[in-house]
């Protein structure tokens, strides 16, 4: 339908109760909410710009990898756009700048 184009937006979360209905981890120390989003862009740009035929690995304070293949590749390259949602006046548009097409604020 798409055409394989999609957007991509990951925030640091703020609705505990959808956190916890769906087992993710809520820290209630916001600045961990957003050292673990800084790990997850740097996770997802890391698997999909890594060429094919090639592995990526990566270990932070949260997350760990192991060499693996980083597939399957999106269609859009070098990546599709990546949306950085959050209100923050610091960390977050400084997330947005290094990584994003865009920085969504609600409200």
């Amino acid at each position: 339908m798409s055409g394989g184009r999609i957007e991509f937006g990951l925030g640091a979360g703020w609705y505990e109760q959808e956190h916890l209905a769906y087992g993710i981890p809520f820290p209630t120390n916001v600045a961990e909410r957003l050292a673990r989003l800084a790990e997850q862009f740097e996770v997802i740009t890391g698997m999909w710009t890594t060429p094919v035929g090639s592995t990526f690995s990566y270990a932070g304070k949260y997350y760990e990898l192991g060499e693996g293949p980083a597939l399957p590749k999106p269609l859009q390259q070098p990546t599709p756009p990546l949306i950085v949602g959050g209100r923050g006046l610091k960390k977050t548009p400084a997330l947005a700048a290094r990584f994003a097409a865009e920085w969504n604020v609600a409200f």
